[in-house]
């Protein structure tokens, strides 16, 4: 049996879109991945020229989040990456926004994708170029992912980022044992996402769900900048060729494609869905509904055609 987002699509969008308001580039997001290499995208007859053999093969949508279209564009990408790391050891970096940010974040996705990857990038070209560190300018790759393993929302910069740096042409190295401190690298993080939410909150940029008030946020706010957040600095890597690949799936959507096993869709709307928890304890088979992963695949991937998700940081960037 087919076992593809489209498939979900076609049998239960409908009804999901009867239940839930959506934004405008939702509703065009599950029109081409429902009409994915189906008849409704045309097609063409590729055949022999001898007349032994033909076939009709229906077109692509290729949207960005649909995993059909998502393989040769991303073996490209892929290509292009590695050609472009350098002959040296990495590191890998995870920059994760609290759970309590969540409702922000669903009200103003794009502005806050962009303050997360300037947060990410401004802390380590701060501490990169402090002289307890590194003193110099290193290469760096994010990747923006937004969702968890159970298809929670879950939003965090993935960061590959090389073991030394330029200065005046010459290749720097880190001073000492530890790349960054981890505990450095979250305080200034914290800091610069915090009070670019502040800002935005006083100047009217900022949408604030219904129940909460300007007053609550500048609460929260306040109180996020008294703990711990989730900064993760890996181990270091002899290169980064395993970082760029994974890279590559996000960019691809393949955990959502390959992960949902579609059965008994139509009149009971149900999906049995593969799940990892967080804190890896192992898999799950659990029977969700249809119109649950619908809501979590669009609501949380679905983003904006314009919206980049990755960003490179070459090793030339000083600004």
């Amino acid at each position: 049996m087919e076992r593809t987002v489209g498939k979900l699509l076609r049998t239960s969008y409908c009804k999901l879109s009867e239940m839930h308001r959506m934004p405008l580039h939702l509703h065009r997001a599950a029109q081409q991945l429902s009409a994915c290499r189906t008849p409704a995208m045309g097609g063409h007859i590729q055949g022999c020229p001898e007349g032994h053999a033909s076939r009709v093969v229906f077109h692509s949508c290729k949207h960005r989040l649909c995993p059909q279209c998502n393989t040769l564009p991303t073996e490209r990408w892929l290509m292009k990456m590695r050609s472009r790391l350098i002959d040296c050891a990495h590191h890998h970096l995870i920059f994760t926004i609290p759970h309590q940010l969540h409702d922000l974040w669903r009200y103003n996705r794009t502005w806050m994708m962009q303050v997360l990857f300037s947060s990410a990038a401004d802390t380590l070209k701060t501490l990169c170029k402090d002289p307890k560190y590194l003193d110099s300018m290193p290469g760096f790759t994010l990747a923006l992912h937004t969702w968890g393993r159970s298809l929670q929302l879950h939003p965090h910069i993935h960061c590959l980022i090389t073991d030394g740096g330029l200065k005046n042409g010459e290749w720097r190295t880190p001073r000492g044992s530890c790349f960054l401190p981890a505990r450095v690298v979250m305080f200034l993080f914290r800091g610069k996402l915090l009070a670019a939410l502040r800002i935005a909150l006083a100047d009217g940029t900022l949408r604030l769900p219904p129940d909460l008030s300007i007053e609550r946020c500048r609460s929260l706010l306040n109180k996020l900048g008294r703990v711990k957040w989730n900064v993760n600095v890996r181990e270091r890597y002899d290169h980064g060729q395993g970082v760029v690949t994974y890279f590559g799936q996000l960019r691809a959507r393949r955990s959502a494609e390959e992960r949902t096993a579609c059965s008994n869709l139509g009149a009971t709307h149900r999906v049995s869905l593969p799940l990892t928890s967080r804190d890896g304890e192992g898999n799950t088979d659990a029977a969700l509904r249809a119109l649950r992963i619908l809501a979590a695949l669009l609501a949380t991937h679905a983003v904006a055609q314009q919206t980049h998700r990755a960003a490179l940081r070459p090793l030339c960037h000083t600004s």
